[in-house]
């Protein structure tokens, strides 16, 4: 990352090139889901992963 100072604006902050002085700082809004909603979705996702991995260990059970 890098971005440019203007120099009257490092000559009036004594010279300083300290890493954050000049940057500008940039926040957006974030938007986040229900934890509900979100925790439910976790929740179908491993059990699809449990139903997939019972079938693959039905197929391979027999292969002892």
């Amino acid at each position: 990352n890098s971005y440019h100072a203007p120099i009257d604006k490092i000559k009036a902050n004594d010279w300083s090139l300290a890493a954050g002085r000049y940057k500008p700082v940039v926040t957006q809004a974030v938007h986040h889901e229900a934890p509900k909603k979100i925790l439910g979705e976790i929740l179908e996702i491993e059990g699809e992963i449990t139903k997939r991995a019972r079938a693959l260990l039905s197929q391979i059970g027999d292969l002892k």
